[in-house]
């Protein structure tokens, strides 16, 4: 019998061993039996490295033993010791090192047998009780490392997505987002690589038959053993997004009949006066060049009440870049004669400032057309109601204030919830609508209020730049 024939009878003895061996150097797994490459869940002969297969914690642990097996040529045991297996599950056992060819550094890794039988029985056992349950639920569980890669995801993908749970691992989780929603999901993927805080988001899915699906997902960074990985919780919500659009709409056409009331009461004004200049000039009393810029103004005034009406009542869902001075400046103008009818002023920054933001610009007017009009029914005539826009370096800020009653301590926590509302004829609907549209933009509404002290609700939107760009945000901290 040759050389060649020996080491192939020798390697069919190792692989017919219970128990994982494996032949390394300080590196690289040379040799392994059939054992090992069941047990950690690598094809056989498929090349593997330490570092592939221990914690950093532990492979750094390994190496200090490694070295003095080496040095001394003596046998080393370690007790619990974690193996990371080709899923990125992590198994816990008792390891044996042997020297075994000191010309080339090698030692012998070996674990023991009734430890690995168990080990091996419980994984298995705990795998298939966790497929067999996400098989049935109907939301998509997914791992993904920090640039996105999926490292797992639950079967449910399949009734859910169409695709096959397998065939995803390792593909790019935002290859399959919607190009409009793409830069929002990345933008929460960085913001969890240094603030661990769960974060919420709305996107659209791309479907194995083409067509996107919207969700609601939860994302979380998870640490565990000097490792980390990002988990997403997804839920399609189709229905849901239907059930609030039609909401959205109720609300906004309220909101536009309670305008159109207004403006049209304040057309009239300008329409007086025109008619009154144009019987002037057709009597001839007065001199038609001296009055033409006055009736210039005033249809400019009736065109820009117009076009502000109708760009908000126009159906819309399309997200883009929006600066919010602009938004204000356009509810400013709705809003100033609602304000007027009730003797209450209404006042916004001297110099607002630009701040782009991304998203629906008619859901955002709706937001601030519904806070401004809380605010006014809840002040007394001849005060004031305000709007500020400001910035930080991750965020935009607009808030109302008002100077009126306030609101109960006890009722803080349910404003902005299904129906709730503090009116005797409101329905609640506006408030848990706005709630729901800045959820939708990736931002918050929050409020201060007190008793006898008057309002205010801040609208927190993340600015466009950020979303893009990603620069910068480990050093800047959100204020108001």
């Amino acid at each position: 019998m040759n050389m060649q024939e020996t080491l192939l009878n020798f390697n069919k003895v190792l692989d017919n061993v219970p128990g994982p061996i494996m032949i390394t150097d300080s590196n690289t797994i040379v040799y392994a039996n059939q054992q090992s490459y069941r047990l950690l869940g690598y094809e056989k002969n498929s090349p593997v490295f330490l570092q592939d297969i221990f914690p950093e914690k532990d492979y750094n642990r390994l190496q200090l033993y490694i070295d003095e097996v080496l040095t001394g040529r003596i046998s080393a045991e370690i007790q619990n010791i974690t193996l990371r297996t080709n899923g990125d599950n992590l198994v816990t056992t008792k390891l044996y090192i042997y020297p075994y060819d000191s010309r080339q550094n090698y030692v012998q890794l070996c674990m023991d047998y009734a430890d690995t039988i168990k080990l091996r029985n419980d994984f298995v056992e705990l795998e298939e009780k966790y497929h067999n349950l996400s098989k049935y639920i109907s939301d998509v569980i997914a791992y993904y490392n920090d640039n996105g890669a999926i490292t797992y995801v639950t079967p449910s993908v399949n009734h859910a997505f169409g695709y096959k749970s397998d065939l995803l691992i390792g593909r790019s989780a935002f290859d399959y987002v919607h190009p409009q929603d793409r830069n929002r999901v990345k933008y929460i993927f960085k913001t969890l690589s240094y603030n661990s805080e769960e974060k919420q988001v709305r996107f659209r899915v791309k479907k194995n038959i083409g067509s996107y699906v919207w969700v609601d997902s939860v994302f979380y960074r998870i640490e565990k053993d000097q490792d980390s990985y990002i988990l997403g919780n997804l839920k399609a919500i189709d229905k849901q997004i239907e059930a609030e659009k039609l909401a959205m709409q109720t609300e906004k056409l309220a909101l536009t009949g309670e305008l159109s009331a207004g403006i049209v009461h304040e057309i009239k004004n300008p329409l007086t006066s025109i008619k009154g200049f144009l019987q002037l000039m057709e009597a001839g009393t007065i001199n038609t060049k001296d009055y033409i810029n006055i009736l210039k103004a005033e249809v400019e005034r009736m065109e820009t009440m117009a076009v502000n009406m109708l760009s908000f009542a126009k159906p819309n869902n399309h997200f883009g870049q929006h600066n919010l001075k602009d938004i204000i400046q356009d509810v400013f103008s709705l809003m100033e004669i609602q304000a007027n009818k009730n003797h209450i002023y209404l006042k916004k920054n001297e110099h607002l400032p630009d701040v782009f933001v991304h998203g629906d610009e008619a859901q955002l007017k709706q937001v601030l057309i519904n806070l401004v009009k809380n605010a006014i029914e809840a002040s007394a005539p001849n005060h004031n109601v305000e709007i500020q826009l400001c910035q930080d370096c991750i965020n935009g800020y607009i808030k109302v204030t008002d100077y009126g009653a306030g609101i109960p301590e006890n009722q803080l926590e349910k404003i902005g919830k299904s129906f709730y509302t503090t009116k005797e004829e409101g329905t609640g609907l506006g408030l848990m609508v706005s709630y729901r549209i800045i959820e939708h933009h990736q931002g918050k509404i929050k409020l201060n209020s007190k008793p006898d002290d008057g309002t205010t609700f801040t609208i927190c939107l993340p600015k466009v730049r950020e979303i893009e760009s990603y620069q910068g945000l480990s050093d800047c901290k959100s204020g108001t």
